[in-house]
């Protein structure tokens, strides 16, 4: 009650200046914080249905993507990525993220979080040694549109990183934007 009662004031001219706060402090905003007969608040409680609700919805996101890997759907690879923050995929086990429907979907600031993160230096330098080989296995095949997915998310010194033969390939020249050229 009283957390619903401070909320509607809250939304109010009167309830948000200075004297209407100070009221719903010791009213309806004392009343929201009070706990009676439990060790929770109701804001206490709303705080940790929302903490909940987040964690799950984490967790969904990353089932539909191992879903999608164990399925080979390269859409729905991309799809349950795009849903996740980045640091949701720092966290991701290095397996799935040495998959090579994930790693190509792996952008410069999603590789940097996973430097900064506490994988072992290994499971970093095996995730970007999955992407260069995927790459440049994608070059030599002509796949191009592996190769555009990786080459978009790259900066111009992460692909003369890969040597010249690499840079040069008209399969990655067909996909570099004047950003990474002048890089």
């Amino acid at each position: 009650v009283g957390h619903g009662l401070d909320k509607a004031l809250e939304n109010t001219t009167f309830g948000n200046s200075v004297a209407g706060r100070s009221i719903r402090e010791m009213t309806t905003g004392a009343l929201a914080g009070a706990k009676f007969g439990s060790s929770k608040s109701r804001i206490d409680a709303l705080k940790t249905e929302k903490d909940v609700a987040s964690k799950q919805r984490i967790i969904d996101r990353s089932i539909a993507l191992k879903v999608a890997i164990k399925a080979g759907n390269a859409t729905a690879v991309k799809d349950a990525l795009d849903k996740m923050s980045t640091k949701e995929k720092e966290k991701l086990d290095t397996k799935i993220l040495t998959h090579p429907l994930v790693v190509q979907h792996l952008g410069k600031g999603e590789l940097d979080e996973i430097e900064k993160g506490e994988r072992s230096e290994a499971d970093k330098l095996a995730i970007k040694d999955a992407k260069k080989q995927l790459l440049t296995n994608a070059i030599s095949s002509g796949d191009a549109n592996t190769v555009k997915n990786i080459v978009s998310k790259m900066t111009g010194k992460e692909i003369i990183g890969l040597g010249s033969h690499n840079f040069t390939d008209p399969v990655v020249v067909a996909h570099l934007k004047t950003s990474q050229i002048k890089d």
